[in-house]
């Protein structure tokens, strides 16, 4: 793969070498065996006339070469400056993207105080209020983000809000506590790409257990779903097992280690598994296995 203009300049003048190379050997042996006949002085046989002319064949011959060298040559000038341009329209396009997602982070932040401040002049009415602006700012993404990201976000808007075709809108439906098991099992089973959504759904307390043994059983297409489903206290406890018994990341035993559903057997196979880990020295999981046992391993 050509990673580079400078790179790409270097490839093709070596093929432009390579066929000027030919062109010129080529036409160097039709000459080559062009004179050789005019030397030979062949007889013609009766009836046939000579329409041969050494001196117009080597010009034509010649100006063969020389077209055919100009077009290599600006082939090989082409194509640098072809990705040379193609490269320049790339980094314009990404300062654009940068440029626009430094803008709707902003104006994000800005809608967040707005939210902020709303709520904090009418305590008590935060749900009507949330409601209010969700109906208010519905064709507005940088305001709807924030809003669907409050602890009092109506679990009607937010299934309401699921069926969005902006996958951002959805996953942070997805992320919001409130959100429902029917809505996060909806989304799974019916949304077109549903893999966007995986680690999201491993990580809600309310997704279905049925939906999290699937989840957990298809064939992987996200990486580092354990993560997820190590922390998530709707994990059932089989998997978690199942985690603990197969782990080498000592991060994924740090997330088993903050389960609530952690009992002095499953601790035992977590203390294993950071045996396994690039870290098994890790002094926060220490420390935390520490403190377990003497919490879920104690007798009554």
């Amino acid at each position: 793969m050509i990673r580079s203009p400078a790179a790409a300049g270097r490839k093709f003048a070596f093929l432009a070498f390579v066929a000027l190379v030919l062109i010129w050997s080529l036409i160097g042996f039709d000459l080559w065996i062009a004179n050789g006949h005019a030397a030979a002085d062949f007889p013609l046989r009766p009836g046939e006339t000579d329409l041969s002319d050494p001196q117009a064949r080597r010009w034509s011959l010649l100006l063969i070469g020389l077209v055919l060298s100009w077009l290599v040559l600006l082939a090989a000038l082409a194509v640098p400056v072809l990705l040379v341009l193609e490269g320049v329209q790339s980094i314009q396009r990404k300062e654009m993207r940068e440029a626009k997602h430094k803008a709707d982070t902003q104006e994000i932040a800005r809608n967040q105080m707005l939210i902020k401040e709303a709520l904090a002049r009418q305590p008590g009415r935060e749900l009507e209020i949330i409601n209010r602006l969700l109906d208010e700012h519905a064709g507005e993404r940088n305001f709807l983000l924030p809003l669907l990201e409050s602890p009092f976000a109506d679990p009607q808007a937010l299934d309401r809000l699921a069926a969005s075709e902006d996958m951002g809108i959805v996953l942070t439906v997805i992320r919001n506590p409130n959100c429902p098991a029917a809505t996060l099992e909806r989304i799974y089973r019916t949304h077109v790409y549903p893999d966007y959504f995986f680690q999201a759904l491993a990580a809600h307390g309310n997704t279905p257990v049925v939906v999290l043994n699937e989840l957990y059983r298809r064939p992987q297409t996200i990486m580092g779903l354990d993560r997820s489903f190590a922390a998530n206290p709707a994990t059932p406890r089989e998997i978690l097992v199942e985690i603990a018994e197969q782990t080498k990341e000592s991060f994924v035993v740090q997330r088993l280690l903050a389960n609530p559903k952690v009992d002095c057997n499953l601790l035992a196979l977590i203390e294993l598994a950071l045996q396994r880990t690039e870290r098994p020295d890790d002094s926060h999981s220490r420390s935390r296995l520490r403190e377990l046992k003497g919490q879920v391993c104690t007798p009554p």
